[in-house]
């Protein structure tokens, strides 16, 4: 490959290159690059909040909690950001902030935090579906869109209305006001412990049946999220974003399509797709390169 092509290539799946850099990576595909990276976790020590937690005095502790989860999220955020430079997994490293862009969380809890980028981490280049589900049932994501307050009883929609127009489907497309409510029954009892492990409170859980998109039954929320993923324009609105992230900020509809058909037959690859991206001669076409 081309000297220039490289280093668009790895501008945009990547974090720029030095000499060195392009003249290993000009002997190499982008595919078998992306196949030879690897899945690096963050592995954060949260016992000091454990220790924390378990003092008597709650004035004391809680100020120790504050101050030690200030301190953890800046550890955190210090090694991550180390990581995305001295990481050789660059495709990986960058497909993680994309995916962070795109699932949006705001998190409190460190632990939480580190739980949750995880969750991105081990999906970025492989299943849609898993880290839709995953991402789903994230102790960060029920405390950021209030899951735990939604019950049989009385649902909050915070949760299926962001499902539906920021990850999965885009802003009233496919889905309807009545959707929407149908879908937060579905997700009712969805909770988590103290440690972030997923949960679901039966008492709260709401069994009777729900219509969503034309079809009725006592659906889930795996369910709901099964019935978005058989919708084609799930994996648009994907590819759209990929598209603006990767490519060009202003989508092209025929490239998007083509990118969408190859996601969709592939039960929502992620790695075919980047890998299309990579290999298509419009990426490189002048209105797409950096200036």
């Amino acid at each position: 490959m081309e000297t220039n092509k490289i280093i668009h290539l790895y501008n945009r799946f990547g974090f720029g290159l030095n000499a060195i850099d392009i003249k290993k990576l000009a002997s190499i595909s982008f595919e078998k690059k992306l196949s030879e990276e690897s899945i690096e976790l963050l592995k954060m020590d949260f016992s000091e909040i454990n220790q924390i937690e378990n003092r008597a005095k709650s004035a004391e502790k809680n100020k120790a909690l504050r101050i030690a989860n200030k301190n953890l999220f800046y550890e955190l955020n210090a090694t991550w950001m180390k990581q995305m430079i001295s990481s050789e997994n660059i495709i990986q490293e960058k497909m993680n902030l994309f995916w962070h862009h795109h699932f949006a969380c705001v998190i409190k809890d460190p632990n939480y935090a580190q739980q949750f980028t995880n969750i991105i981490r081990q999906n970025a280049t492989g299943s849609f579906k898993t880290m839709l589900l995953e991402i789903s049932k994230s102790a960060a994501m029920i405390d950021f869109l209030h899951t735990k307050q939604n019950r049989k009883t009385h649902p909050n929609e915070d949760f299926a209305r962001e499902l539906c127009e920021l990850f999965a489907l885009g802003r009233d497309q496919g889905y309807t006001e009545n959707d929407i409510k149908e879908i937060a029954r579905c997700f009712t009892g969805w909770n988590h412990d103290s440690k972030g492990n997923f949960l679901i409170n039966t008492k709260q859980r709401d069994f009777g049946n729900k219509t969503i998109f034309g079809k009725t039954s006592n659906f889930s929320g795996e369910d709901v999220i099964n019935l978005i993923l058989e919708k084609k324009s799930c994996a648009y609105f994907v590819c759209e974003n990929m598209y603006k992230y990767f490519v060009n900020p202003i989508a092209n509809d025929l490239h998007v399509r083509e990118l969408a058909i190859t996601f969709y037959e592939n039960e929502y690859d992620i790695k075919k797709v980047i890998i299309q991206i990579a290999n298509s001669d419009w990426f490189y076409a002048e209105n797409n390169v950096l200036s």
